[in-house]
């Protein structure tokens, strides 16, 4: 773990500065509105997320400042007799912050999560690049069944 980073759940008042982090990239500004007040729909999305079992937003802290952020979602499996898998999504590191390893420490700590939790498998999506749709709309590939995905990856393996 990155020296003196610790993950802990967030908190409604955590939000704008959630919401900053997750603008703060090309993606992002298209995504997100960073207005003061934020926008409702962040709170009731914040509500949903902990009001749901299979749901964890976390926050990084350093010295008591926040300087990172990652969502963790359970999803429960008929693979492996029944076990649950993590999907890591919302990883974002504030950029003032970036490149002193709080993202590998970030990830690092929501895998021994997984692992606490019994998870049989932890997910990423990749590639984080939106992927064009007709009519100009764009997608991630977490919107994309995962079978989707490994096809294509199994195509572009076999060119």
């Amino acid at each position: 773990m990155s020296a003196g980073m610790r993950l802990r759940e967030a908190k409604r008042e955590d939000l704008p500065t959630i919401v900053r982090m997750l603008a703060d990239d090309p993606l992002g500004q298209k995504r997100h509105r960073v207005e003061d007040p934020l926008p409702q729909d962040y709170y009731a999305a914040f509500d949903a997320i902990a009001a749901s079992p299979g749901n964890r937003l976390y926050v990084a802290e350093v010295d008591g400042e926040i300087v990172g952020t990652v969502q963790l979602t359970f999803i429960p499996g008929l693979d492996y007799l029944g076990a649950e898998r993590m999907m890591i999504e919302a990883v974002r590191v504030a950029r003032h912050r970036r490149n002193a390893g709080l993202g590998k420490a970030i990830l690092a700590e929501a895998i021994e999560i997984a692992r606490r939790r019994g998870c049989q498998r932890v997910e990423l999506p990749y590639p984080p690049h939106p992927i064009p749709l007709p009519g100009g709309e764009k997608e991630t590939p977490a919107d994309r069944p995962s079978q989707e995905r490994e096809a294509g990856r199994n195509r572009e393996e076999a060119k």
